[in-house]
């Protein structure tokens, strides 16, 4: 759709729109003259089905006196029907009654109708209107609605008619009426008419308003392709009068605008290319002189990162040394530390000795009191025994015996408790000598220990500075090939000074293309900004300058 309304006119799209606009109008108006018709038509049929209800009333009302025995049936049906046949509304209409099989009970209009048959009534489309009221009647709901068309006086031909149908259930007869409708149909077709015709008038009215607006919408636009086709051109010097406040005219003062901006700046670059060139013959003479100090620096880092490289390896081989005597310190500690726990077991088994010879000593002592109570009581045997005279001298031969060996025992007592005193006394300085050496043991462990630890901070912090070193190293290798790559880009950036420079001369050469009034080449300054000035060549040792 979007690539179809581009390839018409805008004569064409406005045309369209008008088309598209009567088209809504026109859906809009048939929708409410059908919609009139339709409730006309509803009117109509609410009047005839009314009426039909009356009339069945009436029927109600004679069957009611027939069931009170005021009349017979007979009587009932001939009052009904001469009551029926006298009603009528609207502009003459009437009613007429059949049975269920369309024989004709009573007609107004046609008595010669009654008694006859369904087939006796049709019309010229050949609808039987008796008949058809009989099937209405027959059906469940017993009443409807039916069409069939009917002479009209005043009319040469038949016309449309509408008809209701009702069914009397207790005599079995069907009450019928029917409206014309054909004023209907013709008041629907004059409302067409007149609708079209309005719809006419304003397609010609609209027609020549947008033939009108589409006629001052193209002068604006060609106008507008005019100067732009110009402007495209080059020339910049013809002014833009807008006449008007409308789109068209806003779009060229912009128009205009445009030019008088487009000539300032095209001036501008004109008055810019030319300094862009002679400044970027300077910026390329002073990258060269940079791109020469920045490789006399790339040879110096290589120096650098040489002689990092040495020291490197010195201090690597510092941190090595430093890492075999922390593990040789780790291993004097480790042992000095097992001999330790040696001689604080000897210590201890030392003081064991020591107390189980107080507890032998204590042990003797008691032994000795036995010998000596043995003695008392041998000597006190040995009385005893002297009293009882010559019954009692083996007795006390065995007493004199058991003293004698008391005394040994004694004798033997006092010997092994002076060795015991004598060994307790060397145990007793053995334990001395012996809590000596587990402490100077243990200060030997304590200051082997402080060795380790200093050992572990040298192997530490040598390492650091290894690390330091490898990482300074790093940095000096990174640094030159940083700079490496600032030569290169370097060397880029004179080659694209001097590609500026060539293309400033382009530049110069293509707005110069372009006519600018004189007015505008006298608002609008030259460019005085002055080239920067090179760098001065480096003195002395690039690698002091670093």
């Amino acid at each position: 759709m979007k690539r179809w309304l581009n390839q018409i006119s805008i004569r064409a799209k406005l045309g369209i729109l008008t088309l598209v606009g009567l088209g809504g109008l026109l859906l809009i108006a048939m929708f409410f003259v059908y919609e009139q018709y339709e409730q006309s038509f509803a009117q109509r049929q609410a009047e005839v089905r009314h009426a039909v209800e009356t009339a069945s009333g009436v029927l109600a009302w004679a069957e009611q006196q027939e069931a009170n025995g005021s009349w017979s049936r007979l009587e009932a049906q001939a009052m009904a029907s001469a009551a029926v046949a006298k009603m009528r509304y609207g502009h003459g209409e009437y009613f007429w009654i059949n049975d269920l099989e369309g024989i004709t009970v009573m007609h107004p209009i046609q008595p010669e109708l009654q008694g006859q048959g369904g087939d006796a009534v049709r019309d010229v489309n050949g609808v039987l209107v008796m008949m058809e009221a009989a099937r209405i009647g027959r059906s469940t709901s017993g009443q409807g609605f039916f069409n069939y068309v009917w002479a009209k006086p005043g009319k040469t031909e038949p016309v449309g008619k509408i008809s209701y149908v009702q069914k009397f259930a207790p005599w079995g007869w069907v009450v019928s009426s029917g409206l014309y409708v054909d004023d209907l149909h013709d008041d629907f077709l004059a409302n067409v008419v007149k609708v079209a015709l309005g719809l006419g008038l304003m397609l010609l009215l609209m027609g020549w308003i947008a033939y009108a607006i589409s006629t001052s919408i193209v002068r604006g636009v060609q106008r507008a392709i005019q100067v732009i086709d110009v402007m495209a051109n080059g020339d910049l010097s013809r002014p833009i009068h807008v006449k008007g406040r409308d789109e068209i005219s806003v779009l060229l003062k912009m128009l205009g605008h445009m030019q008088t901006q487009l000539a300032s700046v095209v001036l501008s670059v004109r008055q810019g290319s030319e300094s862009v060139a002679s400044a970027s013959g300077q910026i390329a003479q002073g990258n060269q002189d940079l791109s020469a100090r920045t490789e006399s620096q790339a040879s110096s880092l290589e120096e650098t990162a040489a002689s990092m490289e040495e020291l490197g390896s010195t201090v690597r081989h510092n941190a090595d040394n430093a890492r075999q005597a922390n593990q040789l310190a780790q291993g004097a500690s480790s042992i000095a530390a097992q001999g330790g726990v040696v001689v604080a077991q000897v210590v201890e088994t030392i003081r064991n000795i020591h107390e189980d010879s107080s507890k032998m000593a204590d042990i003797i002592g008691v032994i000795d009191g036995i010998a000596f109570q043995t003695n008392i009581l041998a000597l006190n045997a040995a009385v005893e025994a002297a009293r009882a005279g010559e019954q009692g001298r083996g007795f006390a031969v065995v007493a004199s015996e058991v003293r004698a060996l008391a005394q040994r025992s004694a004798v033997a007592a006092k010997e092994i408790k002076a060795l015991i005193d004598t060994s307790m006394g060397r145990v007793q300085a053995g334990t001395a000598q012996a809590d000596h050496a587990g402490q100077t043991m243990q200060e030997v462990v304590q200051s082997i220990e402080r060795v380790r630890d200093l050992m572990s901070e040298i192997s530490a912090a040598s390492q650091e500075q290894s690390e330091g070193v490898n990482q300074i190293g790093e940095a000096v290798t990174n640094m030159d090939q940083a700079t490496q790559q600032n030569a290169a880009l370097v060397e880029e950036m004179a080659a694209a000074a001097t590609s500026l420079h060539d293309q400033a001369h382009d530049l110069v050469s293509a707005v110069a293309v372009f006519q600018l009034a004189a007015s505008t080449a006298n608002t609008i300054p030259p460019s005085t900004t002055a080239p920067s000035a090179a760098l001065p060549a480096p003195q002395g040792s690039v690698w002091q300058r670093f």
